[in-house]
């Protein structure tokens, strides 16, 4: 009995937290259930519907674009982190001098609140001000509208979200690389593996696992990012640059239709849970892709 009790006492401890943030999160999502099902415009009463906001939210025209905007703008993102993230983690890992000193250069776009980047480098985008068409201007290169056009307007907020969290992928790489056994370098050196044959068949592999957690944390974020597209485009020119989760806002705060609003992002979340639980499973089963 005694035994029971003293391994019930850790459980007691955290219960009051854990009742805490159960409340904080599932309160919140419960009721967000609760509109997506009532057509509800924010100056008049809510009327059920059932499922009628999710039939007119996945049959509108906006949501397939909003899709495929978020998808392109999730996989840039993801690729161009991972693949400079590993870049500079095998450069950091492969020097000795001023490693400390580049390691912490490397890290602070990491350290600005987004929002803060974002108004950085949309003052560097201004088509007739800006320093990067002033850098194109010397370079005898066209200027470009950057986050005022149409096709550009994408590329530029993804340059600004891997400028940012780059460093964060290469800092997790960076300890998955120096949890490697040197002496496994040291046996593929001998024999005869080049660099890009250790890269490709030994690092790759052996950084899987950091590869899958860098993944989801990037991925849940990059999905449902709204802060630096509010503060670079909001949303445009015209709705370019609207995701899926911008259109879930607009939906709820500029036309104040509530009950959409709350659809888009109960859709939003279901996605989300798809695909992380799918990483999530990778993560703990060591499976392969």
């Amino acid at each position: 009995m005694r035994q029971r009790h003293s391994n019930l006492g850790p459980w007691l401890a955290i219960l009051p937290a854990f009742i805490f943030l159960l409340a904080i999160t599932l309160f919140p999502f419960l009721y967000t259930v609760f509109i997506s099902l009532h057509d509800w415009y924010l100056p008049s009463s809510k009327t059920f519907v059932g499922l009628g906001n999710f039939a007119e939210v996945l049959t509108d025209r906006d949501f397939l674009p909003a899709l495929a905007r978020t998808i392109y703008f999730t996989i840039g993102c993801l690729a161009l982190e991972h693949g400079l993230g590993l870049a500079l983690a095998i450069f950091l890992g492969s020097i000795k001098k001023l490693r400390g000193f580049l390691t912490a250069s490397f890290m602070i776009p990491m350290m600005l609140p987004p929002v803060v980047a974002a108004l950085i480098w949309k003052l560097m985008f201004r088509p007739t001000t800006g320093v990067l068409n002033y850098f194109l201007e010397v370079l005898h290169l066209p200027p470009q509208l950057w986050v005022h056009g149409q096709h550009s307007v994408i590329p530029s907020i993804i340059l600004v979200d891997v400028w940012q969290w780059t460093p964060f992928v290469m800092l997790v790489l960076l300890g998955g690389l120096n949890s490697i056994p040197q002496e496994l370098f040291e046996v593929a050196e001998l024999d005869g593996a080049s660099m890009r044959r250790q890269i490709l068949h030994l690092v790759i592999p052996l950084l899987k696992p950091f590869f899958l957690i860098t993944l989801l944390l990037r991925f849940i974020y990059v999905f449902t990012t709204f802060d630096i597209i509010m503060s670079l485009s909001s949303g445009g020119p015209g709705r370019s640059s609207a995701t899926i989760y911008f259109m879930g806002y607009l939906t709820s705060f500029e036309f104040l239709q509530m009950g959409r609003g709350a659809t888009w992002n109960i859709l939003i979340f279901l996605m989300v849970l798809v695909i992380s639980l799918f990483l999530v499973n990778k993560i703990f089963k060591g499976s392969k892709l």
